[in-house]
C-alpha cells in the first residue's frame, strides 16, 4: 500500500471510495443527510487550504482510503494541532489500510510542525466505530473526549 498527500488531480478519483463510505455511513440514523459530492467538494477545500490536507492511500493502482486532516492552534498552550476530518478505508483493505492511514497522518502531523494528533471514531461515519477506536489504541492513542448529537 502506498500512502501519499492528495493532489487536485486526484480528487474526481476517489469518488468512487466515497460513495462507498456514504453507502456506509450512518447520517440517517442522526438525522443528518450524507451526500458523496458534498464530500468530495470538501477534499478539493482541503487540498486547496494551506491549513489542511488530503491524505490518500492507494493499493495496486486503485484507492483503497483517504483521511483528512485540518490544523489548528491550541487554545489552551498554543501547540499545533492536527485533527482528522474524516476518513475512510475500503473493505478489502481494512485492518492494514487503517493502520497505514494511521501512520501517515502521524507522519504528516509531526512534518508541518503539530505536536499531537487528533482521531474520531464516529458512530456517524460506519459501523467500524469500535474497531477503530481498538486500532487507535493498539497504536497507542489515549482516549481524549466524547461527544454526542441533537438535532434542534
Amino acid at each position: 500500500m502506498t500512502c501519499y498527500i492528495a493532489q487536485n488531480r486526484d480528487i474526481n478519483g476517489l469518488f468512487p471510495l466515497v460513495k462507498a463510505w456514504i453507502a456506509e455511513c450512518n447520517a440517517e440514523t442522526f438525522g443528518l443527510q450524507a451526500k458523496a459530492s458534498r464530500v468530495v467538494d470538501d477534499m478539493a477545500e482541503l487540498v486547496r487550504n494551506d491549513g489542511s490536507d488530503l491524505v490518500a492511500l492507494a493499493s495496486r493502482g486503485n484507492w483503497a482510503g483517504f483521511m483528512g486532516l485540518r490544523y489548528f492552534t491550541s487554545p489552551l498552550g498554543g501547540e499545533k494541532i492536527a485533527e482528522e476530518h474524516y476518513w475512510y478505508v475500503g473493505k478489502e483493505y481494512r485492518g492494514r489500510g487503517g493502520l497505514v492511514l494511521l501512520k501517515v497522518a502521524r507522519a504528516r502531523a509531526k512534518q508541518v510542525g503539530c505536536s499531537h494528533v487528533i482521531i474520531t471514531a464516529s458512530a456517524m461515519a460506519s459501523d467500524m466505530h469500535d474497531k477503530v477506536c481498538a486500532l487507535c489504541e493498539h497504536v497507542g492513542m489515549k482516549k481524549f473526549e466524547t461527544s454526542f448529537i441533537q438535532e434542534v
